[in-house]
């Protein structure tokens, strides 16, 4: 069976025609190989002049967060998470701001949630996927592909008050 796919990171673009069989089985290399360049092309971008707005995030991939946020748990407590998806959003900002990421994993979202351990419960991993598609129609996140999430432009604004980035 033939699928199509599109994939828009920034101003690097790619659509697919073909099998399924790649999709299933070689979509995650070939994000893997996008993130690579993607991160080569905007670390030689100059940053943007005047700062503070969202264009920073999107120009940037290392690390912004300060000091005084260093673990999920931090990120946890300034988010005042009390539900499960509060805490995935807290591991997506952690490892947004503070690790990097362009995007996060079902994977690197529960290993997180799971750090948070005076805020994580054991039940919510059993709700994960319903809470991922709740914070994907809730345009908190989006869907980059399977299994792979990033927070929406939209959001991040609204986090870095939150969390206090400048």
């Amino acid at each position: 069976m033939m699928s199509k796919i599109r994939i828009k990171m920034g101003t690097i673009e790619i659509d697919y025609e073909g099998t399924e069989e790649f999709i299933k089985d070689d979509l995650l290399k070939l994000l893997s190989s996008i993130s690579e360049i993607f991160n080569k092309i905007t670390s030689v971008e100059q940053e943007p002049k005047g700062g503070g707005g969202l264009g920073d995030i999107d120009k940037k991939r290392k690390p912004i967060m300060s000091v005084t946020l260093s673990s999920i748990s931090d990120f946890a407590a300034k988010l005042e998470c009390k539900s499960a998806p509060n805490l995935i959003v807290a591991a997506c900002a952690y490892l947004t701001f503070k690790v990097g990421a362009q995007s996060c994993t079902r994977k690197q979202i529960s290993d997180e949630m799971k750090n948070a351990t005076a805020y994580f419960g054991k039940n919510y991993l059993r709700n994960l996927s319903k809470d991922l598609k709740r914070l994907v129609a809730n345009n908190k996140l989006s869907e980059q592909a399977k299994d792979v999430y990033a927070l929406k432009a939209e959001y991040l604004g609204e986090l870095r008050k939150k969390l206090g980035i400048s």
